[in-house]
C-alpha cells in the first residue's frame, strides 16, 4: 500500500490524460503551472493548500 501511495502521489499524467489534466488545471488553478500530479490537483480542487515546489516548477518548465 505504501508503494502504491508513493507512486500515485508523484505520478505525472501522460498522453490523453495529460491533455485532460491541463484542461482541469486551467479551470481549477490557472496560475499553478507547478502542479503536475493528480493528487495535487485534487487537493487544490477540494480547497486544500498545495505549496509550490522547485521540483514541480522544474518539471513544468521542461514540458
Amino acid at each position: 500500500m505504501e508503494a502504491f501511495n508513493k507512486e500515485w502521489l508523484s505520478a505525472i499524467p501522460m498522453g490523453e490524460s495529460w491533455k485532460h489534466f491541463l484542461e482541469l488545471r486551467t479551470k481549477t488553478a490557472p496560475n499553478r503551472t507547478d502542479v503536475m500530479s493528480w493528487s495535487d490537483l485534487l487537493d487544490l480542487d477540494e480547497g486544500r493548500s498545495v505549496p509550490p515546489s522547485r521540483e514541480r516548477l522544474r518539471l513544468a518548465n521542461s514540458r
